[in-house]
């Protein structure tokens, strides 16, 4: 696999979209390890744009996890660590590095206890922020993913298994159920006294919530939790109004969207194999991993 150094032939704006995008579009996981990191290493050559080394990271990341190369995986997150740390920044302050990277990899790698107290720090700390609700860590708490391959799909109870723990053990469990929202619970039929001495509801709760977000979810973004209990009729006109949104911006840019995915065809003719088809399908936008 060839990659130019794009910022020979391209203004360097330029040659930074052009990698991220690309980077972003590999969705072969052995291809992406290799293409991630020879993009981190022109980029760095070039100065370094951090947005672009974070998106190669990310990607890395992902196919690793994926593979299942989780030792490999580990080692990455602990060399990004170190490079933040260089430049003054603490990620083990950040919700999103704990939640989508630390404590995932962790929990893949074998090391539970270190996983557990990365995942219940973070867990408490969302608890403690009055403007967030049940509903916004419900996915990091527990989903029906059965093995994940994908970082963000790891949650409490993965976690909690290997250790033998149950998540009526989990010291926040029952402030979590009294955050939940009480029509979250009516339309799962789910009674929250039940639910609090039988965590296994959770499953019958995140089957009804998919369900109701697949019905109402016509466009593939979400508002969160707001298009779960608000009435049919305003969920339809938000995603009305959303998808007129979308129609317009898709008009607007449709020229320039032309132009830039054919010029990232012809720097990676590679990526021209895997056009439309995605072994780790995205979620709808804003919306928490399940």
């Amino acid at each position: 696999m060839y990659v130019p150094d794009l910022f020979r032939v391209e203004e360097p704006e330029r040659a930074f979209l052009l990698y991220a995008l690309a980077v972003r579009q590999c969705k072969d996981p052995g291809v992406a390890v290799s293409f991630s990191r020879r993009v981190r290493v022109l980029a760095r050559r070039a100065g370094g744009q951090e947005s672009l080394l974070e998106t190669c990271f990310h990607r890395e990341l992902e196919a690793l996890f994926q593979t299942g190369q989780h030792r490999r995986a580990l080692a990455l997150v602990r060399r990004r660590r170190k490079e933040m740390a260089r430049l003054g920044i603490d990620l083990s302050e950040s919700a999103h590095w704990n939640d989508h990277c630390l404590a995932p990899v962790l929990h893949a790698a074998g090391h539970h206890d270190e996983a557990r107290a990365v995942r219940e720090r973070s867990l408490r700390k969302h608890l403690a922020n009055a403007d967030l609700s049940a509903f916004d860590i419900l996915f990091f708490v527990y989903n029906s993913v059965g093995t994940p391959r994908h970082p963000s799909r790891v949650s409490l109870y993965h976690i909690y298994q290997p250790l033998g723990l149950r998540l009526l053990e989990w010291p926040q469990w029952a402030e979590f159920v009294e955050r939940l929202h009480p029509d979250l619970l009516r339309c799962a039929s789910i009674d929250r006294d039940d639910l609090l001495l039988h965590p296994e509801r959770l499953t019958a709760l995140v089957a009804a919530i998919r369900a109701r977000r697949a019905e109402r979810l016509t466009t593939g973004v979400s508002r969160g939790e707001a298009d779960l209990i608000e009435p049919p009729a305003t969920v339809a006109a938000s995603q009305a109004e959303i998808s007129e949104k979308k129609r317009a911006y898709h008009e607007r840019t449709a020229a320039q969207r032309t132009e830039t995915s054919a010029q990232i065809l012809q720097y990676f003719p590679f990526l021209r194999s895997w056009r439309g088809r995605d072994p780790t399908p995205g979620r709808p936008r804003y919306q928490p991993p399940d």
